[in-house]
């Protein structure tokens, strides 16, 4: 398995303990999103760095980069990764990838008597979406790009 196919799995392996994960405290649940989005933006760097496997399928970085760019999802993946490791983002991160951040803690009162937390994927004032959501299009959409580049 390729190295990048490897970063895939991982990322889908967050995506599933962050699914799994509305009875955990805050705190965790928060850190598992955002290595989720994390896991997920550094599949691009995974594969624009694996030149033989690059090589092997006739592509190159510059094209893995602007494969990525296509992908809505994706570049709100890179902005909240991005925000996550730096806190702010400079003005080159912001104009190839958007201001992406996740926001909410929205309080969701459930039937029971409990409490939900919402989070959402707001992209240069815009709210997108649910982030879970956000992360399982972009997982899709790498999906759909190492299947159309024939990446094992």
């Amino acid at each position: 398995m390729s190295p990048c196919r490897e970063q895939l799995k991982r990322a889908e392996r967050w995506l599933a303990r962050v699914k799994k994960g509305k009875k955990l405290k805050r705190e965790t649940y928060e850190d598992y999103l955002w290595a989720l989005f994390e896991s997920c933006w550094h599949i691009k760097d995974h594969l624009k760095n694996d030149t033989s496997l690059l090589t092997k399928i006739g592509k190159s970085g510059s094209e893995v980069e602007l494969e990525a760019d296509r992908s809505q999802a994706l570049t709100a993946c890179g902005g909240i990764a991005n925000r996550s490791k730096h806190w702010s983002l400079n003005p080159k991160t912001i104009a190839r990838s958007g201001d992406a951040k996740v926001i909410g803690r929205i309080m969701v009162r459930l039937p029971e008597g409990s409490t939900s937390i919402e989070y959402k994927v707001n992209q240069n004032g815009v709210t997108q979406g649910s982030a879970v959501k956000i992360a399982e299009d972009a997982i899709n959409d790498w999906k759909e790009i190492f299947s159309n580049w024939g990446i094992p």
